[in-house]
């Protein structure tokens, strides 16, 4: 009762309130996978004669996709360490005194490898056209009260292709623009936060 409950409840949400974030619908993808499991283990896998054969069949599954993982992790630990260096030079300019604004999966790995150094906040979402509204999923809104420092905005090369021109209509004009690598940096010497991000339930306009 409880998943069909959750289920119909997630479709609502997805259809007539365009709640169509992966981490809006991670849920309904669990629950569903949980019916299906235990579906599968009552009628299928509880019949001894067909269980060796779904087996074999789950075996075969799991090595290609360990497979898959494996050939997309390839060369990891190169990835890590331009990241590092991206952090870095970020660190060099000065950015640490700064805080930072980017899509999730952007600005807050970087964050990661200079070792929490360098201070940020998620805006827009990388998986739609990005946006400069705070992103709330999985992060501290205590990040988006305005503090009095300079910031910055931190595009990748197809968002800064989309939003990279307008920056200074919406912000005022930058102290300093530089790139590092595919990494289009845009430095304010205030808190951008201070006059645009809303919704945050601390810092609406």
């Amino acid at each position: 009762m409880f998943a069909m409950v959750h289920n119909a409840e997630m479709v609502i949400s997805t259809i007539f309130f365009d709640k169509t974030s992966p981490s809006h619908i991670l849920s309904f993808v669990l629950v569903s996978i949980m019916i299906s499991s235990c579906y599968v283990m009552r009628h299928w896998i509880g019949d001894r004669k067909h269980a060796f054969i779904y087996g074999i069949m789950f075996g075969m599954a799991s090595l290609i996709m360990i497979a898959q993982l494996g050939f997309a992790s390839r060369g990891w630990q190169g990835k890590v360490i331009e990241k590092r260096a991206t952090a870095q030079t970020m660190i060099d300019q000065g950015l640490d005194a700064c805080k930072g604004y980017g899509t999730f999966w952007n600005i807050y790995p970087l964050s990661i490898y200079s070792d929490l150094k360098l201070d940020v906040a998620a805006i827009g979402n990388s998986d739609i056209a990005l946006s400069l509204n705070p992103h709330l999923n999985l992060v501290d809104t205590d990040k988006y009260i305005p503090e009095n420092k300079g910031s910055y905005i931190l595009l990748n090369y197809n968002e800064n292709k989309e939003m990279g021109e307008s920056l200074e209509s919406i912000f005022g004009e930058c102290k300093e623009k530089f790139n590092i690598g595919e990494n289009y940096i845009y430095v304010w010497d205030y808190d951008v936060c201070t006059n645009r991000f809303s919704g945050t339930g601390v810092n609406d306009t």
